[in-house]
């Protein structure tokens, strides 16, 4: 397991709230759109992805490489599972290497401007330390920012690939993100990230070598928070020119195009059982409580409770954090439960 002492600053952890802040902010102003409004444009998502693809210590070797797929198939990957890690790796880099969703067998340095900036862990340890890590990610308490910037930093270390590690990393990152919060696969964190690349492997050098993740931590949520932004304005700015209030509280289920997907539930479903739509709700909005929920299923907040209890002792819903300040996590894909809630009202 990873050791995380330490790894918060004072800073960072106003930055945690600043972003989780934020995030309370835009779930208002869709609150009263719809979703045809404030949905990513093509261009926006693909900055994103070439901003990946760009950080890859490989780029130039990955001309033609596309990351939508990936990235469209997100229901398929099990944040905790180096299986899906690799199938991941291996959809997005078949046709550039014969080592797709393969560990790397060699050892491997990161150089910038042939400039070592860390050696990795050795090959052989790469499937031990990968499965640690992705154990700890599917496991741990931390808020889901933190566990963000963890992962990334100790996957920057392991470097499981001989290449295409930066653009699964950054795969990893959003899906961690969007179980906070479905709006945020799609945060453009990476194009903040190459901004700063010389900055970046700066502090990488600087965490790797002192053994200090305060370092790496405290960058990268600079970044997150500095993304967030831009999706703030951009949003703000589309509400503004439809025209359209953006400041209505109304009791409805948001439904965003960001997050319109198939295989994503966005709205009360009348074919679903309560226990489906409750599992549906807060795949979408993990920081609902159980009056909200209450309030847009239309039952008792007692009624609310016993559902969720049951969901819980059968392990398919998990509360992490406290009451007030915690969050709700679906163990698994909701498309994957469905058959084990059949007959459940």
């Amino acid at each position: 397991m990873i050791n995380t002492e330490g790894a918060l600053s004072t800073q960072s952890i106003n930055l945690v709230a600043d972003v989780s802040k934020k995030l309370g902010y835009l779930e208002c102003l869709l609150e009263g759109a719809q979703s045809e409004q404030v949905g990513l444009s093509d261009v926006s998502r693909q900055k994103k992805l070439n901003a990946s693809i760009g950080m890859d210590l490989n780029a130039t070797q990955l001309n033609g490489v596309s990351l939508s797929e990936a990235y469209e198939s997100h229901s398929r990957w099990r944040i905790g599972s180096d299986e899906s890690l690799r199938d991941a790796h291996r959809q997005t880099f078949a046709a550039v290497t014969p080592e797709a969703g393969s560990y790397r067998s060699t050892g491997m340095g990161i150089y910038q401007y042939n400039k070592l900036v860390h050696t990795t862990a050795p090959a052989g340890q790469v499937p031990k330390q990968l499965r640690s890590l992705l154990e700890w990610v599917e496991q741990a308490d931390e808020h889901p920012l933190v566990k963000a910037v963890i992962f990334l930093r100790q996957y920057e270390f392991i470097q499981p690939f001989s290449i295409g590690n930066s653009s699964i990393g950054h795969l990893w990152v959003s899906l961690i993100l969007e179980q906070w919060h479905g709006l945020l696969r799609w945060l453009n964190f990476e194009t903040k990230l190459k901004e700063k690349r010389s900055e970046y492997y700066d502090c990488l050098r600087l965490s790797i070598g002192n053994n200090d993740l305060s370092v790496m931590v405290e960058f990268v949520l600079n970044r997150l928070n500095e993304a967030f932004d831009e999706l703030l304005d951009s949003v703000k700015k589309t509400l503004t020119e439809q025209d359209k209030p953006v400041n209505s509280m109304k009791a409805s289920v948001i439904s965003s195009d960001i997050n319109s997907e198939k295989g994503r539930f966005h709205e009360i479903r009348p074919y679903f059982t309560t226990r489906e739509n409750i599992l549906a709700l807060l795949q979408e909005h993990p920081e609902w409580s159980a009056a909200r929920l209450s309030e847009v299923l239309g039952i008792s907040d007692r009624a609310v409770e016993k559902h969720i209890s049951k969901l819980k002792s059968r392990g398919q819903l998990k509360r992490v954090g406290s009451a007030r300040g915690g969050y709700w996590r679906v163990v698994a894909p909701l498309n994957e439960q469905l058959g084990l809630l059949q007959g459940d009202n």
